[in-house]
């Protein structure tokens, strides 16, 4: 997990017990990092669903759109 941080060159990592995540707090890093990478490599099945459903947030976030518009669609 430290190797992805710093390939990514963002992110902390969170311990709790046998747990470990990683966690991107800033949006910019979201949007300039992390769309992109999974852009490039899609992810498979329901997992690639889930990520398209998160680039819409991403993407009214930055436009300063409301989310409710977005979740209702």
């Amino acid at each position: 997990m430290k190797n992805i941080i710093k390939y990514l060159g963002s992110g902390i990592l969170i311990e709790v017990k046998s747990n470990v995540d990683l966690v991107i707090y800033k949006f910019l890093d979201l949007e300039s990092i992390i769309v992109p990478l999974f852009n490039n490599y899609p992810l498979r099945g329901n997992k690639n669903l889930d990520f398209l459903d998160f680039c819409k947030v991403v993407s009214a976030i930055k436009n300063k759109d409301p989310l409710g518009n977005i979740l209702s669609k």
